[in-house]
């Protein structure tokens, strides 16, 4: 899901359940439009970029349910609302997340990788592509479909920040190390 997708995902999501609240008078049209854009905006921050589509608005969707629960006034919640009610939904998700059972013990840098791509936060290029990314794979600690997604991440990123040529060049050298990979496991070098 690209950048401008999750935002507006986001915003429509966020959009929708402040109906059921009265805008604080103190905002007129534009001052509502932008609360709603830096809400979608933290609201997107706080989403790890591992997740779904489906799962983004599930995520966005159970938060606006923690904060109907819990919030009490009648005027818009505040930003902070959203930043908390997502942190705690995103503990609870991470809580109930399947974690390989191979993941028992944080002692070596491939289990915390391991761990990190589970949990939808960051690695270096260096666990998709390469040796070390056929660890993962081979220990079962992580999935295909796992390495696909991040991988997938980093050409979305990586497209934002270079030119298309600089992409192609970047993913073919990542291509070529991976593929080395394989085949040096496989005994031909």
């Amino acid at each position: 899901m690209h950048y401008q997708d999750r935002i507006r995902t986001a915003a429509s999501i966020v959009t929708d359940f402040l109906r059921q609240y009265q805008r604080p008078s103190h905002l007129d049209n534009d001052a509502a439009l932008r609360e709603i854009s830096a809400i979608a905006e933290e609201v997107n921050a706080l989403a790890s970029t591992s997740l779904s589509p489906e799962e983004f608005k599930a995520r966005i969707i159970e938060a606006c349910r923690h904060i109907r629960q819990t919030y009490t006034q009648r005027a818009w919640p505040m930003p902070a609302h959203f930043i908390k009610a997502m942190e705690l939904i995103a503990i609870k998700a991470s809580r109930s997340a399947p974690v390989s059972a191979k993941v028992t013990s944080f002692s070596s840098a491939t289990q915390i990788a391991a761990r990190r791509i589970v949990e939808g936060e960051p690695v270096g290029d260096g666990w998709l592509y390469g040796k070390m990314a056929l660890q993962l794979l081979n220990d079962g600690l992580v999935s295909q479909a796992d390495i696909n997604r991040y991988r997938e991440g980093l050409r979305q990123r990586a497209e934002q920040v270079y030119s298309a040529d600089q992409v192609a060049e970047m993913f073919s050298r990542l291509e070529r190390r991976h593929a080395d990979a394989i085949a040096v496991e496989a005994g031909k070098y």
